[in-house]
């Protein structure tokens, strides 16, 4: 139930509103009107309206909503561990940038050290 006192953002309303629509073209196609025409008359094509006939079926009405485009691993990301020491070796190292701090890793452990960019994004996304 929406509270008439907290006005939707813009993006909640889109998602009703998109839900809303994939249920009226899910509705029409289950009440036997062909899906090609469906999938006309809403701009997109038979496999999306067949997909969201599917997820409907098997999940209800929040199933229409849009999925999440996050990946579920990233497996190229470097460990928790690797990231702390690039952290520590800027805090003790000040005026060492990406290019040293990926250098002194390749000398300290070799192959398994992150490339000067990696180093860099590390850097950049704990502020250093």
């Amino acid at each position: 139930m929406v509270n008439p006192k907290v006005p939707e953002s813009d993006s909640e309303v889109a998602a009703r509103v998109t839900v809303e629509i994939r249920l009226r073209a899910v509705t029409e196609v289950n009440d036997g009107a062909p899906v090609g025409e469906v999938a006309e008359r809403y701009g997109v094509t038979r496999q999306t309206v067949t997909a969201w006939r599917k997820r409907y079926e098997a999940g209800g009405l929040d199933a229409l909503a849009d999925l999440s485009r996050r990946p579920h691993s990233s497996p190229g990301r470097i460990s928790p561990d690797l990231e702390a020491l690039i952290c520590e070796m800027r805090r003790h190292h000040r005026r060492w940038g990406a290019r040293r701090i990926a250098y002194e890793l390749t000398l300290e452990i070799g192959e398994q050290a992150p490339s000067r960019s990696t180093t860099h994004r590390v850097l950049v996304r704990n502020g250093l």
